[in-house]
């Protein structure tokens, strides 16, 4: 069976179910997950015919969750998100409107800010897992295929550790999720939990489901 984007109100219910259940939850955003949610509201503004509201409609979905929840975006995963700034979809559409881009700019600078200075020794816990993380790798490319071969970049590799490592300190409401698009991320996740102690730490939304 084949993936398809969730739409706008798949995805909101996902994130409300992590928000009304978790006390400031903490969500880091990867490549795929962002482009996933604009694609999404670009489709449902062709089927409501708002063509040209749609980037407003993606902040307005966005930025309530800025105070019901720690939203962050990696340095590395916005290298990504600028890789893209040009690319089009078609003659009059970029992949990233530019008010998402600018939009995700900051974040990325807000979240630079609150590592550097609210977990001092978060490079030692990132050095810490891993041994874990690698596992997680070598498990999924053993499937095999070019997919797998070829599909955890570094930025990949930056959310799951950064997940892992603030998922161990006290204070930090737990899980702590990713929102992605990929499946590999998804497996690599699964693997992590098998483990005890990230049983209930970590978790991922999905962006993509299955067709019916």
């Amino acid at each position: 069976m084949k993936l398809r984007i969730k739409t706008p109100s798949e995805l909101e219910k996902e994130l409300l179910k992590i928000v009304n259940n978790i006390s400031n939850p903490v969500i880091f955003f990867d490549t795929g997950g962002l482009i996933d949610l604009v694609e999404s509201f670009r489709q449902d503004s062709i089927k409501t015919k708002h063509k040209k509201n749609y980037s407003i409609s993606i902040l307005r979905f966005i930025d309530p969750y800025k105070s019901k929840a720690q939203l962050m975006l990696l340095g590395e995963v916005f290298k990504e998100v600028f890789g893209h700034k040009n690319t089009r979809i078609n003659q009059f559409t970029s992949e990233f409107p530019q008010e998402v881009f600018s939009y995700l700019y900051d974040l990325s600078i807000g979240t630079a800010f609150i590592l550097e200075n609210k977990f001092k020794d978060l490079s030692t816990k990132i050095l810490s897992v891993e041994e874990v993380l690698n596992s997680a790798f070598e498990k999924c490319l053993e499937r095999g295929s070019k997919k797998y071969n070829e599909c955890f970049s570094y930025a990949d590799s930056q959310i799951l550790a950064h997940v892992m490592a603030l998922s161990t300190y006290k204070n930090i409401p737990k899980p702590v999720i990713t929102f992605s698009s990929d499946k590999h991320i998804d497996d690599a996740v699964s693997f992590i939990k098998k483990y005890s102690c990230w049983r209930h730490s970590i978790q991922n939304i999905m962006t993509r489901t299955y067709k019916k």
